[in-house]
């Protein structure tokens, strides 16, 4: 077997074991009809919840919470802002809305939820890792990277922000995705979209060649 086929044995055993792991979490989701309606019998019985008690700010947050999965993002928003209101300064909140900016490709509504959370509750590696998202999605991937660096060293063992942090390596064809990639694939855990993975299974393959000659990736390369 000569290297370049040996790349590729290596590289298929790897995307393998990584399918293997998300495999189940995936396919255990239900179906997405069953998940609206779950989330719409959620919706009903929180919506009895502060018919009771209308200054319950935790029943609107999760309410909008399920707006936001239903693609409500109006209705998600109205909520999270009576939740705020009714708790001020709340970072979990703020992080919400910023969600759901992100949904509306309001990017710089969601910064700016992002950075109130961040200031708010600075150690909240979700946060940094929803707000390296942003910066990904401007392209902006020397921002994002850093976001996913503060993300992994609050919680090393964080299998989304590894993902997304070897997700933007191989936009920018920089070898460290590799290792990032193996790292993730050897974790459990919640992780990102099927069809994300299946993005970055794409450009690990492309670039698998080009760095295994490399000891170590290039700099990486961004705004």
């Amino acid at each position: 077997m000569n290297q370049k086929n040996r790349a590729k044995l290596v590289l298929l055993i790897g995307m393998t074991i990584f399918g293997a792991l998300i495999g189940p979490a995936l396919h255990a989701r239900p179906a997405s009809d069953a998940k609206k309606q779950f989330y719409k019998d959620r919706i009903s019985r929180i919506t009895e919840k502060i018919n009771r008690d209308k200054k319950n700010y935790r029943a609107y947050h999760i309410r909008g919470i399920y707006y936001r999965r239903l693609g409500k993002y109006k209705k998600a928003l109205d909520d999270f802002k009576t939740a705020l209101q009714l708790k001020p300064g709340s970072a979990k909140l703020h992080n919400s809305r910023g969600i759901v900016y992100m949904r509306l490709k309001k990017y710089s509504l969601a910064l700016k939820e992002y950075n109130t959370a961040l200031k708010l509750r600075p150690g909240n590696a979700g946060v940094y890792n929803n707000r390296g998202n942003l910066y990904r999605a401007r392209k902006k991937y020397a921002k994002a990277v850093k976001d996913y660096d503060a993300a992994l060293k609050l919680r090393p063992k964080y299998r989304k922000a590894l993902y997304n942090r070897a997700l933007v390596y191989a936009l920018r064809k920089d070898c460290r995705a590799l290792a990032d990639y193996k790292s993730a694939s050897r974790m459990t855990g919640r992780t990102n979209s099927k069809a994300s993975i299946q993005r970055l299974n794409r450009l690990i393959a492309g670039m698998s060649a080009k760095c295994k000659k490399e000891k170590k990736g290039g700099p990486l390369l961004g705004r």
